[in-house]
């Protein structure tokens, strides 16, 4: 095949007018109070409204008379009309990108490459552009999306949640489908913002079936008949139209209507039988005949049913109103009504049982030779013709993983062959576990690549060595991608050094990926050294790489070291890094940007800059709800959660914290489950509610009493969590003891492998424990150590944070410590000095003092505050005495208080003191 054909395959749109065109509304059409209400309620002002009903209520017909009433009042309406191909997520997104936005960006998004984690970039990248697309709409827009009932896949319904709680208030989403849609819109529902419409509000009243039937249709029925049919088809207006039709040309009508009951599958079969008998023999064989196909225009039905008058058949059909519906305005393309659609194909299956397949089989043939692959395999899939499905899947598989990222699609094609099928082309078996492990189905996966090597062992002889080793480099690269997604990182980091070694002649691309991800394996098991050698030769392999999206990766890996290492701005300057590679050729909300914002977020919460991080994670929480890296996922959750305990309390940080654990149980992550929990424990504790901490830590197992079952790969990290809960518990119940024994040991570690972020906190949760137990001096040896690295990366929150005990101990340094203290400790002393003013400041606005007893000095007292400015200006004691109207003594003796909450001695001492704590 040639290449320019193979493009042509791959890059087909598939999108087809039919799919942006509203159903017409004919004038005689019943005007329903339905369709004011729906919009009354669009122009009032909500975010969604949401359609549910059975098939045949109308729901298509209301959207369409409410988009025609929406335009009258100039909004801009626009249709999208969905299928179950469109589950696959670009798919979707390419058709939302035709409708609302520009033929560039539509260029922009759908000719480039996306593989792996680049797919999810790039879905995040088409979202972040549609929104702002919408958000730059200065008029008012309706998008109706009908039949999404079609779409059962999770990742499509997240991004429809996503764009309707993250669009501007111009925009509307109307949604209509015949179950409720797996949509989760919450936030906005709680402000009132979805409105609901259900099979009851669709019911056509008595009234309505009325002017339906009479006026509509103009059957001039009375009344008796009416209600009749209105009782009999329980408002349902699909029943009302097909009895309509079989009513036409039929006189006696009291007969009609006394001969069928019921509703919905059985009035479809008994006035579809009605309506059927009543065409010429050519039309109802070419309605039964054509039902079969997925949509048709008259070239492939003349083909398929071996007629010439396709064309002619097509329009008659439409003219009689036979329940099919144009799919472009062109005429071209049409499709059945999907009820009217199943009713054929029952009837054709029950009169010529072997005719549909033979239609198929024609209709795979045309589609194959008019290059439209994808609904030539869905025809050879109906007719279970395997060996040619499969031929065709392998045209187009490594293209739509690495290419179009269509992976919904590869997966529902191969899960519709015979168990183990696919294995008759190893090629196209590990496309489809690519496409596995990116959708995150890691079990399914790891049983086909059980399958695959069970099929290569067996089949050895029959296949090419050199395919062989391709085929087993490709299933080790898969399952060091599984592990490290699954935290499994001592197997992966065995692994990828073993794929390393058996790939010498890897690509630098390949190798980046590896050593990306050997560094968080490393990062797992605390080898730092390792971590730091893997990250600076992904940055290596990334200078010779241009992807920007692995680039960014590079530098991200090497701030998560920085960070690990205590050195927050290094880490920054990474991240910032990462962020620049990455916006080379995607935005901010691609994967790639939110995971470096997300780090960098992290970096201004520890060095309090809150109003940036919180700038930062804004819309970043679906982000950080679905990764996978423990690390950074956590990362996430800890900073949204503790902006939330600053801001609001603790419900709102504890609401975080239980999304996550969810989260991480549907991720099966113990380990981030486990981070969450100590977290969770920390916030009650600072809380003041020792005993709900008590039993959450006795339920996860962090107690002495019930220590959990971790097996040997992750004990050492779990232990480490388990251990710094215990800390906290011990130090909230006044335990100093019982807290050391376990701060000794930690600290030791920490020191041999350089997790100096880490340290410093263990030295602080010493420093307690010291100052607890009255030994002083070792309290503040720890709390200078802690504070030579805090010093270093800015890490001010931690310090705010850490509770009335180290306050006190940093009151003490700052009175009798400081000449033992470096120039940069003494400068973020200062800083500390200042935040905690200004914080308490916001506390309390109401004080007789100038300072508060929660910063590093004892209050001072008005008298002493202007002690401090005279001071500083050079005036003498008489001179303050004489300004003051207050005797020199009385000078004297303010000053005196001044030096001794100074910790000093003289006038140039306390100038240099006041300086470094900020006071002048």
């Amino acid at each position: 095949m040639s290449k320019t054909r193979k493009d042509r395959i791959v890059r087909q749109p598939a999108i087809f007018g039919g799919k942006f065109l509203k159903p017409r509304v004919f004038d005689n059409f019943v005007q329903r109070e339905i369709v004011t209400t729906l919009s009354i309620k669009i122009i009032q002002g909500i975010k969604a409204a949401l359609v549910v009903a059975p098939a045949g209520y109308g729901k298509s017909i209301l959207l369409a008379q409410t988009s025609d009433v929406l335009t009258n009042k100039d909004y801009n309406c626009y249709w999208l009309s969905v299928d179950n191909k469109d589950n696959d997520p670009l798919r979707f997104l390419s058709h939302l990108i035709t409708l609302i936005c520009t033929p560039v960006l539509h260029e922009r998004h759908f000719t480039t490459r996306h593989f792996g984690s680049e797919r999810k970039a790039t879905i995040d990248y088409i979202i972040a552009d549609i929104v702002a697309v919408l958000e730059r709409k200065t008029s008012k827009h309706t998008i109706f999306i009908d039949d999404y009932h079609a779409i059962n896949n999770p990742e499509v319904h997240s991004i429809l949640t996503r764009l309707i709680i993250y669009s501007s208030e111009q925009i509307v989403f109307v949604i209509a489908s015949r179950n409720k849609p797996d949509l989760t819109l919450h936030p906005v529902k709680i402000c009132g913002e979805v409105f609901q419409l259900s099979r009851k509000d669709l019911t056509f009243d008595l009234d309505e079936t009325g002017k339906f039937l009479n006026a509509s249709k103009q059957l001039g029925l009375n009344n008796k008949f009416v209600f009749a049919l209105a009782n009999r088809t329980e408002g349902w207006v699909a029943g009302l139209q097909l009895a309509s039709l079989a009513m036409i040309g039929n006189d006696d009508y009291e007969t009609f209507v006394n001969e069928f009951t019921g509703t919905d599958r059985d009035v479809t079969d008994y006035l579809g039988e009605v309506i059927l008998a009543q065409q010429s023999d050519e039309i109802r064989r070419f309605l039964l005949l054509s039902s079969v196909l997925e949509r048709m225009c008259s070239d492939l039905v003349n083909y398929v049913l071996n007629i010439e008058l396709g064309q002619m058949m097509l329009e008659q059909v439409e003219d009689r109103n036979l329940f099919i519906i144009p799919l472009d305005r062109t005429r071209t393309w049409y499709r059945y009504h999907h009820l009217f659609g199943d009713f054929l194909r029952n009837v054709l299956n029950k009169k010529y049982p072997n005719i549909a397949e033979k239609i198929c089989r024609r209709a795979c043939t045309w589609c194959v030779e008019h290059d439209l692959n994808h609904e030539a395999i869905n025809y050879a899939l109906s007719v279970e013709n395997y060996d040619l499905a499969l031929e065709l899947i392998g045209q187009i598989s490594e293209d739509l993983i690495l290419g179009s990222g269509e992976n919904w699609t590869l997966m529902n094609w191969i899960q519709k062959l015979p168990c183990g099928f696919v294995l008759n082309k190893p090629r196209i078996s590990l496309a489809y576990i690519w496409s596995l492990v990116f959708s995150r189905q890691y079990c399914l996966a790891r049983e086909q690549v059980d399958m695959l090597k069970r099929y290569c062992e067996q089949y050895k002889d029959k296949i090419k060595p050199e395919k062989i080793i391709q085929i087993s480099s490709g299933i080790k690269l898969l399952l060091c991608l599984m592990e490290t997604a699954s935290d499994n990182s001592i197997y992966a980091r065995e692994l990828l050094k073993e794929w390393i070694h058996e790939n010498p002649s890897a690509t630098n691309q390949e190798l980046l990926i590896t050593h990306v991800l050997q560094t968080y394996n490393s990062l797992f098991t605390l080898e730092l050294n390792a971590a730091e050698n893997s990250a600076k030769k992904a940055i290596a392999y990334g200078k010779q790489c241009s992807i920007g999206y692995l680039v960014s990766w590079t530098y991200t890996v090497s701030g998560l070291v920085d960070r690990i290492r205590g050195n927050l701005n290094k880490a920054a300057e990474q991240y910032i890094k990462g962020l620049n590679s990455n916006n080379k050729g995607a935005n901010e909300f691609s994967y790639m940007g939110s995971l470096n914002t997300v780090l960098l977020a992290e970096v201004y919460f520890e060095q309090n800059e809150i109003d940036k991080a919180e700038e930062l994670l804004h819309n970043r929480f679906e982000y950080i709800n679905s990764e996978a890296v423990v690390e950074v996922a956590f990362i996430g959750y800890r900073v949204m959660a503790s902006l939330h305990f600053l801001k609001t309390g603790l419900d709102e940080a504890l609401e975080i914290v239980h999304l996550g654990q969810e989260s991480a149980d549907r991720a099966e992550l113990p380990r981030l489950k486990a981070l969450l929990n100590a977290l969770e424990i920390h916030f009650l504790l600072k809380s003041g509610r020792g005993k709900d901490a008590q039993i959450i830590a006795k339920n996860c197992g962090f107690d002495e009493s019930r220590a959990p079952a971790f097996d040997q790969d992750s004990r050492h990290v779990f232990q480490e969590i388990r251990e710094q809960v215990r800390v906290e518990l011990n130090l909230y119940n006044h335990l100093p003891k019982k807290a050391m024994s376990i701060l000794n040991t930690q600290i030791k570690l920490c020191k041999e492998v350089g997790r100096y972020r880490h340290l410093m906190k263990l030295l602080l949760s010493r420093a307690k424990a010291f100052y607890t137990l009255k030994l002083t001096d070792d309290a503040v040896t720890d709390l200078s150590q802690a504070l030579e690295i805090a010093s270093k990366g800015g890490f001010y929150r931690l310090f705010l944070d850490a509770g009335d005990e180290i306050h006190q101990l940093l009151r003490l340094i700052v009175k009798d410590y400081m000449s033992k203290q470096t120039e940069s400790v003494i400068v973020f002393l200062g800083k500390i000095n200042k935040l905690l003013f200004k914080e308490n400041n916001k506390k309390q606005s109401e004080t007789t003092h100038d300072m508060l007893a929660e910063t590093l000095l004892e209050p001072m007292t008005k008298r002493e505050r202007q002690m401090l400015d005279f001071i500083k200006t050079g005036e003498t004691n008489n001179g303050i005495a004489d300004q003051l109207f207050i005797s020199e003594q009385t000078v004297k003796w303010h000053i005196h208080q001044l030096y001794k909450k100074l910790g000093v001695k003289n006038r140039t001492s306390a100038i240099v003191k006041a300086r470094s704590l900020s006071l002048i």
